[in-house]
């Protein structure tokens, strides 16, 4: 009966972004001294170009750089330093998703995001980063836990793929035991899942938004720099992620080996001479060549030291020996199309795709296989049958369409000789593992190609390309959150605040208190002091960066401070006093009546010794003043009967 069923419980969620601000990563310093001397080189050639078109010579020549003058040196330094400036900025993002279980909203998920955008400079613009995710096991029903934990993760992939972002770059890393990412405390019961496991998980999410036509490409760091001859440079660089934790360490030993033995006339020099070399050293452009530049022209002796190796740049060589063993770890996973000739994502444009096509009927593949192993080893590689599936922009299809086009033709003629063979095989009703292909011609057989047009799925039906310019500007306002301005932050204020999540109802309070704090930005508890006047922030609003470290100005300040970075204002609220004190504070301020007493009996005690006639001054006042004070503090030590004897008794003078 419908009034005696049982209803069917009902999980609201809510999910929120709790975090929005623009922050900037910080890149360590021989880093930062590689990523200057590259922009450098990048700006020296485009005047050296822009030089040779006006003067009619279209081609650059090399510039000559002179001598500077020594006196000049570190000055000149100085302001090289002020103007070559490398950032690289992100907008940062927090979502939380909270479920209702009891009537009560409960934080259950958090996901922190890095976007790079247009405005971010290379290699990390038009790439969005997943730094941390977390979550706790109170998710109903339990069996969508990690369906909704995927959709999110998925969700927001779609987000930036719709506003132009081309790469996500996903660090497979479980917390270590006994670590927490984000939330303090989790349930006992709540397993923390090993690498191998995390990976797979990320393996099967991607694969599946693969199917679904979410992402285009999936690969890992390894294969996508190091195998395709990257730099060091073009490596992403993102805040907390692996890469620049290895990169101050591995600079610094290439530095340490290409270094020339200091000669011991040189370590005679002056003062003035060492100090100008010092600042010379200390410029951005005297980087060791082989840092930044790959050993393409390198001699001899160096390229038979490291043959057998792919890539060639030193850093990279040092740091395939710590990736190879986990590169599984470092998703690499493309949103939008990326062509195979020059590598650029495809945004708001058409593209061309060459893939191959699934043989019918399934025998065919079987055949297919097993002629790879009948051929023999003279047969180059690059003449067996492969799959493709690559993707190719409007310029360079229009360059290599000749290509293409006989590729898929040869295809065709190799897929018919395929069919014919498995035809044969049939006949003879023999395995194609074991069947004797010595009579067939197996050289041209390949599996069947297909080049086709698409357009970019951003466009909307009949809609013109739009221009290169394909990442959105972020019209999006700014939210800063106090706890929630980075994972550590969240993690310090459940710390300090004991807000755990290790039991249901202790989750629902910390829930309740990060929700009050959520609304009610300026009431955690924190202190803050102003950059310019050094004075405590108690009221009124406090102005903070996000960008910079510790950054706050007080109202009288920022308006005549000027900063480089947006402020964000934060109301100061004064935490309410309750208003029945607590036991405690009646004891502390039933002592601090009792001080204050003391201290006036002590000072009408010492008015009254200077009326009175005293002692001389002599040795022996400091047996006399020790005795008095035992006797003093065994009278206080034992209670007196009388109320009026309540008072430390006066010495005899």
């Amino acid at each position: 009966h419908p009034k005696t069923a049982t209803p069917v419980p009902s999980f609201a969620i809510t999910i929120r972004e709790v975090l929005s601000v623009d922050k900037q990563v910080q890149i360590k310093q021989r880093m930062a001294k590689q990523f200057v001397a590259k922009e450098s080189v990048k700006v020296s050639d485009g005047a050296a170009v822009k030089r040779s078109k006006s003067n009619g010579d279209m081609s650059v020549k090399k510039v000559k750089v002179e001598a500077m003058d020594p006196s000049k040196a570190s000055s000149a330094v100085v302001k090289k330093e002020k103007k070559d400036k490398f950032e690289l900025t992100y907008r940062s993002r927090c979502v939380c998703v909270f479920q209702e279980l009891d009537g009560v909203d409960v934080l259950i998920f958090t996901l922190y995001v890095q976007e790079y955008g247009e405005m971010c400079a290379e290699p990390n613009r038009g790439r969005v980063y997943v730094s941390y995710l977390d979550s706790v096991a109170y998710f109903q029903p339990k069996k969508f836990r990690v369906l909704m934990h995927q959709q999110v993760i998925l969700g927001f992939l779609d987000d930036a793929k719709m506003r132009g972002y081309h790469t996500a770059h996903i660090w497979s890393c479980p917390p270590l035991k006994g670590d927490d990412y984000i939330f303090f405390c989790k349930p006992d019961n709540q397993k923390i899942p090993k690498a191998a496991r995390l990976r797979s998980w990320y393996s099967k999410l991607l694969q599946g938004a693969k199917k679904e036509g979410l992402v285009y490409n999936i690969s890992n760091l390894y294969a996508e720099y190091y195998m395709k001859r990257k730099t060091a440079l073009e490596l992403p660089y993102f805040e907390g992620d692996y890469w620049p934790r290895l990169a101050e360490d591995l600079i610094k030993q290439v530095e340490d080996k290409t270094k020339p033995p200091t000669k011991p006339s040189q370590r005679k020099s002056s003062d003035s001479n060492a100090a100008t070399a010092a600042a010379a050293s200390s410029d951005y452009s005297t980087i060791p060549p082989d840092l930044s530049v790959p050993a393409t022209t390198s001699t001899k002796h160096q390229s038979g030291k490291h043959k057998g190796e792919v890539n060639m740049d030193p850093i990279m060589q040092k740091l395939k020996a710590i990736l190879e063993p986990q590169k599984e770890d470092f998703f690499v996973v493309d949103l939008h199309p990326r062509c195979h000739k020059c590598n650029t994502g495809v945004i708001n444009r058409p593209y061309w795709i060459l893939k191959t096509l699934v043989p019918s009927p399934d025998g065919i593949n079987d055949v297919i296989e097993a002629l790879k192993k009948a051929k023999s080893a003279a047969v180059k590689s690059s003449m067996l049958p492969r799959h493709y599936h690559h993707y190719y922009c409007a310029s360079c299809y229009d360059s290599s369409k000749n290509t293409l086009q006989s590729r898929v033709d040869a295809s065709i003629v190799g897929a018919k000789k395929a069919q014919d063979i498995y035809a044969a095989v049939q006949a003879a009703n023999s395995d194609p593992m074991t069947f004797n292909y010595a009579g067939h011609d197996i050289l041209d057989v390949k599996y069947e190609l297909q080049l086709t047009s698409s357009v970019s799925s951003l466009l909307l039906e009949g809609e013109p390309p739009r221009p290169n310019l394909a990442l959105e500007p972020d019209t999006d306002e700014l939210m800063p959150c106090e706890i929630f301005d980075t994972r550590e932050a969240f993690l310090m204020y459940c710390q300090n605040n004991h807000c755990q999540f290790d039991q249901i109802r202790r989750s629902k309070h910390s829930s309740m208190m990060v929700l009050y704090h959520l609304f009610n930005q300026g009431t955690t508890g924190f202190t803050f002091t102003c950059h310019k006047c050094s004075m405590t922030l108690t009221s009124g609003k406090r102005w903070n960066c996000s960008i910079c470290l510790n950054f706050n100005l007080c109202e009288g300040c920022r308006a005549k401070t000027k900063h480089e970075h947006p402020l964000h204002a934060f109301q100061i609220v004064s935490i309410p006093q309750p208003k029945h004190k607590t036991s405690a504070e009646i004891d502390m301020h039933n002592m601090e009546g009792s001080s204050i007493l003391l201290d006036t009996a002590s000072s009408s005690r010492k008015k009254n010794a200077k009326k009175r006639p005293g002692p001389k001054k002599g040795k022996g006042k400091g047996g006399h003043a020790g005795s008095s004070k035992k006797a003093k503090m065994d009278a206080s030590s034992q209670p007196p009967d009388d109320p009026a004897l309540a008072t430390p008794a006066m010495p005899f003078p």
